[in-house]
């Protein structure tokens, strides 16, 4: 267990492998954050394909998406439904892409 101070507030960070939960403490009033911090969605990465499956469903609108390493735009590049992402056109992955994804869940 790990403690940070994240805006004046303790935090304590549990690790597992690919998600880590977050517990905040502020006021007395103890809540519970889970994150995926850079999961690969799922998909063909073929300069075709738009739709790509995260392995949780985000809570609207708390996600970053990365196309080479720069942030997408929920919206604009991209739409979110449950767990699967779909590129809008213009924003589609090219060959040679590389997706991450960190979310709230």
């Amino acid at each position: 267990m790990v403690k940070v101070v994240i805006n004046r507030t303790t935090t304590k960070v549990v690790r597992s492998a690919k998600t880590r939960t977050i517990r905040r403490i502020q006021r007395g009033d103890p809540g519970i954050i889970r994150l995926v911090w850079n999961e690969i969605p799922t998909g063909l990465i073929n300069g075709v394909n738009n739709s790509f499956t995260l392995t949780q469903a985000p809570v609207y609108p708390k996600i970053m998406l990365f196309v080479r390493g720069v942030k997408q735009t929920l919206g604009n590049d991209f739409t979110l439904a449950t767990n699967t992402i779909t590129f809008n056109v213009g924003s589609i992955p090219t060959i040679g892409s590389q997706l991450e994804a960190t979310y709230e869940y």
